[in-house]
């Protein structure tokens, strides 16, 4: 048994952990959007919107506080486009639809328009075991979506409507069933290609050469490369018909955490190194932009396994403010995470970030450090090579504005570390704020320092997400 002196600290272990980040003019990556937020207007939503102006000036004054680089809106297209193609003006969706919308021309930000895996009934293949069959009449959707975008871009005016997924997460049985499933004879791979050409030809004859689509919307990356897999068998070319490749990402947790019981997840670095990367280099290949379009952590819970409580534990933000940093230095285009608004009842996980309460609108504590990445990473942004040396519990990724501004944003998910951080090859002779969140701070401003000789210190607190920028800081 240890004794009493045995136990006390030494002077060695006092010292705070030491790191180093040297930013390296390289550039490895120019994303095309940069990290969004995702807006569902379907039932998962459901009563979570309000219904005057004041409760919407809350709900537009966060997101505008936390200034995600892009949305992806999802859009039950049913509640919107009548059977008989007539525009249904009336529809609250199609109200709460065009306050998201403005809010994005007046900031200039792109948005991603979802149709969920729910294919209209009267379009939809029947008499099959899932609740989310592929759409039997392919010319007949192809008709509804471009009656919907025509109406908003046409119509409406909306012009930052950039991308369209048009089926949500195919061929997933996480749900135990098979989304977008298809007849006897019928192979869901090849139909679901052929639903691309139909309407990428559909959206050429109509006028909306600008919008692309975009898929194939995996579950995550086990689902990606099953998919993958499964066209490539069939000779299967969906990039010929998407401007872009997409995927979602929920299971992962920290390198030192033990497996979780509910769900199967790989450690971050196991996640990113065996498995996106190599997908981001295969798209990169294709010469396609590559999103991840929905960004959770479901190692503390999900919608019905575990705790439901769990997506929006305080470490899940943390993880998910890893993946997006290690994201970025693998070449990714851009990051949504899932939700901004939730209807959290019936076992649904709380991955929201702005609560409803007796008294309007309330931000969550992660929403502010979502925000901070949001917030500081810069539009246009260049993603620089940085050199880590003597931690392995501290990423970072170095940001550089078409200002010639620094951001480095840095996440510490060591449960109880502090992490003393050098950094060099900064600008020299800039002012640089630091801005922190963690389980106190909510992404204020802690310290202001000037660069000298290109360097910089800062502490990263335990399970942290740090933003140093030179940036102006409001």
């Amino acid at each position: 048994m240890k004794n009493y002196t045995k136990t006390l600290l030494k002077e060695a272990n006092k010292i705070p952990e030491k790191a180093s980040i040297v930013i390296s003019p390289e550039v490895i990556g120019r994303p095309e959007q940069g990290i969004g937020i995702n807006i569902t207007l379907d039932n998962q939503a459901e009563g979570s919107y309000p219904t005057d102006d004041a409760g919407w000036r809350q709900v537009l004054d966060n997101l505008s506080w936390m200034s995600p680089a892009w949305l992806c809106l999802t859009l039950p297209v049913e509640k919107v486009i009548n059977r008989d193609g007539s525009i249904n003006k009336e529809a609250d969706v199609l109200t709460q639809f065009s306050y998201f919308c403005h809010w994005a021309e007046e900031h200039e930000t792109d948005i991603v328009l979802m149709f969920p895996k729910n294919v209209p009934s009267w379009l939809r293949f029947t008499g099959l075991d899932s609740g989310s069959p592929a759409p039997a009449d392919l010319n007949g959707y192809a008709d509804l979506i471009c009656t919907a975008l025509g109406y908003f871009i046409h119509n409406l005016k909306y012009t930052r409507i950039r991308y369209v997924t048009i089926f949500g997460e195919p061929f997933n049985a996480d749900g135990e069933e098979f989304t977008f499933e298809t007849p006897d004879g019928i192979d869901p791979y090849l139909y679901y290609v052929e639903m691309h050409k139909v309407v990428r030809d559909a959206l050429d004859r109509k006028d909306l050469r600008s919008v692309e689509l975009m898929g194939p919307n995996s579950a995550d990356v086990y689902a990606y490369i099953e998919t993958d897999r499964n066209m490539n068998e069939r000779k299967a070319d969906l990039s010929k018909y998407v401007g872009a490749i997409d995927l979602h990402s929920y299971r992962m947790r920290f390198d030192y955490l033990p497996p979780s019981r509910h769900i199967p997840t790989c450690t971050l670095t196991e996640y990113v190194n065996d498995y996106l990367a190599p997908i981001v280099a295969s798209i990169k290949a294709r010469k396609k932009p590559c999103f991840i379009t929905e960004l959770g952590c479901m190692y503390y819970g999900k919608s019905r396994y575990g705790d439901n409580r769990g997506p929006s534990k305080y470490e899940a933000i943390i993880a998910e403010a890893e993946l997006i940093i290690r994201g970025l230095n693998i070449g990714m285009d851009g990051f949504l995470k899932w939700v901004y608004m939730f209807n959290t009842q019936e076992l649904r996980g709380h991955y929201h970030l702005l609560s409803q309460t007796e008294d309007g609108y309330r931000a969550k504590h992660n929403l502010y450090g979502y925000g901070a990445m949001c917030r500081y990473f810069p539009k246009q942004a260049k993603v620089l090579r940085t050199i880590m040396r003597n931690t392995d519990n501290l990423c970072a990724t170095a940001l550089e504005s078409v200002n010639g501004d620094i951001t480095l944003l840095m996440v510490n998910d060591h449960p109880s570390n502090l992490i003393e951080v050098e950094i060099t090859s900064a600008p020299e002779d800039k002012i640089f704020h630091q801005i922190v969140f963690d389980n106190w701070e909510t992404g204020k401003t802690t310290r202001v320092q000037k660069s000298e000789n290109g360097k910089l210190s800062v502490i990263a607190t335990p399970l942290s997400i740090t933003a140093v920028t030179s940036m102006h800081v409001e």
